[in-house]
């Protein structure tokens, strides 16, 4: 699972430093198959030398009550993190 994992993050910083932003979307958060799929729809678009088109982000993209949630959690655990830093 791990070359996975960094061929994952090589293809994300790679789509990032020539197109200079990913998708607003937890990618972290997807399933498997789900992630798999957004890595080589972002792995086509560094092909073509186009960002994603909007018709290939509707497949990943989530609801906003999800969208919401997850947002909420990931303030949580930063916010929890930090605090243990401090004390």
């Amino acid at each position: 699972m791990e070359p996975l994992e960094e061929s994952t993050h090589q293809v994300m910083e790679e789509y990032r430093k020539r197109f200079g932003h990913l998708p607003d979307f937890p990618v972290v958060e997807l399933d498997f198959e789900k992630r798999s799929r957004f890595v080589a729809a972002l792995e086509r678009a560094l092909q073509r030398n186009m960002p994603l088109l909007d018709y290939e982000m509707q497949e990943f993209e989530i609801s906003r009550t999800r969208w919401l949630w997850l947002l909420l959690k990931r303030r949580i655990s930063t916010l929890v993190t930090r605090r243990k830093r401090v004390l």
